[in-house]
């Protein structure tokens, strides 16, 4: 892919589940309507890494006031959370260094998985409702995380 303008972004982002949210990724990024699809796909990596973050923090201050089982959850959600935010570093100089199927390899395997885990905990727990917090974080990061994915794998 060259470079970017709106057409070829509305292109990229047609590609993925939730074009909408790409665009909305893409496009908030000034830089989007010049750059390559190498950079369009580090922006998209940037949002997911900013949703994961989003989601860490926000099981982190619900662990606060957790107790007992919930506690454990939560505490459980909160270090896989933050171990997924660890991998965006290596996806991102995996892109950087043209190496995207090892992009996409990172972020479906070793960061969806981490974020995803969270709500496997909840379901195993039927008897603890999902915070609404975690399980709108866990969505969103879920998404921009399959977003990028599928804007490495169109470039």
């Amino acid at each position: 892919m060259a470079r970017s303008d709106d057409s070829s972004i509305n292109t990229l982002c047609s590609r993925t589940e939730e074009p909408v949210i790409c665009r909305a990724c893409l496009q908030a990024d000034p830089n989007s309507k010049s750059a390559d699809g190498q950079g369009l796909a580090l922006m998209a990596i940037s949002c997911a890494e900013r949703d994961t973050t989003f989601l860490h923090g926000d099981t982190f201050n619900l662990l606060q006031n957790a107790t007992g089982h919930l506690k454990g959850i939560l505490d459980d959600c909160t270090q896989r959370s933050f171990l997924a935010q660890q991998e965006f570093l290596p996806a991102a100089r995996y892109v950087q260094e043209g190496q995207y199927d090892s992009a996409i390899d990172v972020i479906a395997e070793e960061i969806i998985p981490s974020v995803m885990y969270c709500l496997k905990l909840f379901d195993q727990n039927p008897e603890w409702p999902v915070p609404q917090l975690v399980l709108a974080g866990t969505v969103a990061s879920n998404q921009t995380c399959r977003n990028a994915v599928e804007i490495l794998r169109s470039i």
